[in-house]
């Protein structure tokens, strides 16, 4: 699966990147995140909205957010049809596994992302520079596409991207 692969290389290319975007305030659990309007993606049936400061692109059919204190990475994808959403998440988690070294499972959850039922993996990790990572990946079953959501942060990074990074998952709506 190559998107999984590029999924999974993105923390290896954390770039610091400032915003500038308008936006209001939303809340969450934490302090209050600047949040830029809604940005909808019709390739991949997805909504979101980007916290202030952040850097969104695409490439090769993946969504790639950053924080701009380069601690977190976001990924958005959706690699295959929704049947196969069990091994979209079973293939990121061995593509992981490959990459990065001292990899331990901390939680499993199935829950819902979006409305969408969907299965998280928190992990942690050290990439092959040496950094040290906190690793969540979701697998999402849309009604027609299985969607693959990866979130590293650098665990010497500032929690603020984390919170931040939490409010833009919060704001995810997969449609398709």
């Amino acid at each position: 699966m190559g998107v999984v692969g590029l999924l999974v290389a993105i923390p290896i290319t954390l770039l610091a990147h400032s915003g500038g975007h308008g936006g209001r305030a939303v809340k969450t659990a934490g302090p209050r995140v600047q949040l830029n309007p809604r940005v909808v993606d019709s390739r991949l049936e997805v909504s979101y909205r980007v916290p202030r400061g952040w850097h969104d692109s695409e490439r090769a059919g993946l969504i790639e957010l950053r924080s701009g204190d380069a601690a977190t990475a976001v990924s958005i994808g959706a690699p295959a049809g929704a049947p196969a959403y069990a091994r979209v998440l079973s293939d990121a988690l061995s593509a992981i596994r490959d990459r990065y070294s001292n990899v331990r499972v901390s939680a499993r959850s199935s829950g819902r992302l979006g409305g969408l039922p969907a299965r998280t993996v928190a992990l942690t990790a050290t990439s092959p520079s040496g950094m040290p990572l906190a690793i969540a990946v979701t697998g999402a079953r849309g009604k027609a596409r299985a969607y693959l959501i990866e979130v590293f942060t650098n665990t010497r990074g500032a929690p603020a991207s984390l919170v931040q990074a939490q409010a833009l998952l919060n704001s995810l709506r997969p449609s398709g």
